[in-house]
């Protein structure tokens, strides 16, 4: 039984199976022998060594030789990007390059020079983290220095611990306890700084509280010794807690006659709440003054304040006044905010509603 014939699909003519070199060519042998001798004689001008090449010379699809393939591109003189000076190309080193647009190796933009002088700082700097952050024994103390505060403290009473490793090691913190408690604060401060936050972090104080009689007993308790074991600091809270219930009272409509009656503390640190505007209070010193019949310098002995503070509010050497001296002139001389200041002032009315939320 004879094979059958197939069609050439170079010449288009039927041929026997045996003129084929395999069952799937697709050109009779006559027909792939004049291919292969018509792509033999065509060229292709190589883009490095500019010669005419022939194409069984290149790669598919490729640009260059094989003869140049294997050697590096001459590359022209160029800037380094760091240090900005013009070099030739063998100061820069080989990257990886862009794949699949023919030639894939490309110099890199830094030299050699500021790439050792990079890896060299970075090596520095990994050596500095490390010695600040390792830690070593001294007369049978561990000490770590604190990688903030660079403070040398022991490792047992100076450091906090993290959340307990595999297998029961402990692993320390590289912040100090100071330094983890004031960037604590900081946390606090921007993270409950909005109204809405305040208020949700109220909510959520008041049911812990609900949830936790007992700690919380202990809590006050001991926040409560240790305000008494300093008495600056306990006259001041006083202060704190009886500027706050005058103005809650105050603002609730209540009497000032019985406000009145309290006692003034130790004056609180500059700035806890805020100041006010000076010339307010210079005036509702002057108008007491004028209807009382008495000079200026009494009216200062009465309400509390040297009178060179209200020399210095009236000549505009200080030009803000600060709350709990405010307060406390007002509470001398019988008069409400408003009756001094403007309630429709934006200024003002931020700082009493700090202090009534207080």
């Amino acid at each position: 039984m004879s094979k059958p014939e197939r069609t050439c699909l170079a010449c288009f003519e039927q041929r026997p199976a045996s003129a084929f070199a395999s069952p799937r060519a697709r050109k009779c042998d006559r027909c792939y022998v004049e291919t292969e001798q018509r792509q033999a004689q065509r060229t292709r001008v190589c883009v490095r060594c500019e010669e005419p090449r022939p194409l069984s010379e290149y790669a598919p699809h490729g640009r260059c030789c094989a003869a140049c393939s294997d050697k590096p591109p001459l590359g022209r003189p160029r800037t380094c990007l760091r240090c900005g000076v013009v070099k030739e190309a063998d100061a820069f080193a080989w990257g990886d390059g862009t794949k699949g647009r023919g030639v894939s190796r490309r110099r890199k933009g830094s030299c050699l020079e500021c790439e050792a002088a990079t890896r060299a700082a970075k090596e520095l700097a990994a050596k500095e983290r490390a010695a600040k952050r390792s830690s070593w024994e001294q007369d049978g103390v561990m000490m770590r220095r604190c990688s903030r505060c660079t403070a040398v403290k022991p490792l047992e009473t100076g450091f906090y611990v993290d959340e307990p490793a595999a297998k029961g090691m402990k692993r320390w913190r590289y912040w100090c306890k100071t330094c983890d408690a004031k960037r604590s604060t900081e946390y606090k401060r921007r993270r409950f700084t909005g109204p809405e936050m305040r208020a949700k972090y109220a909510a959520w104080n008041r049911e812990w509280r609900k949830r936790n009689p007992e700690r919380y007993k202990a809590a006050l308790k001991r926040y409560a010794d240790k305000v008494k074991a300093d008495p600056q600091r306990h006259a001041a809270h006083l202060e704190n807690c009886r500027i706050a219930y005058r103005l809650r009272q105050e603002s609730r409509g209540r009497s000032l006659d019985s406000i009145r009656k309290q006692r003034a503390h130790l004056p609180l640190p500059a700035d806890t709440f805020g100041r006010l505007p000076a010339l307010p209070i210079v005036r509702a010193l002057e108008s007491y003054a004028r209807r009382e019949a008495v000079d200026e310098a009494s009216v200062c002995e009465f309400v509390g304040i040297d009178p060179r503070n209200l020399f210095a509010w009236r000549m505009g050497e200080r030009q803000l006044v600060q709350f709990d001296v405010a307060d406390r002139v007002l509470t001398g001389l019988g008069l409400s905010w408003w009756d001094v200041w403007d309630e429709n002032d934006p200024a003002v009315r931020a700082v009493w509603e700090r202090q009534v939320a207080a």
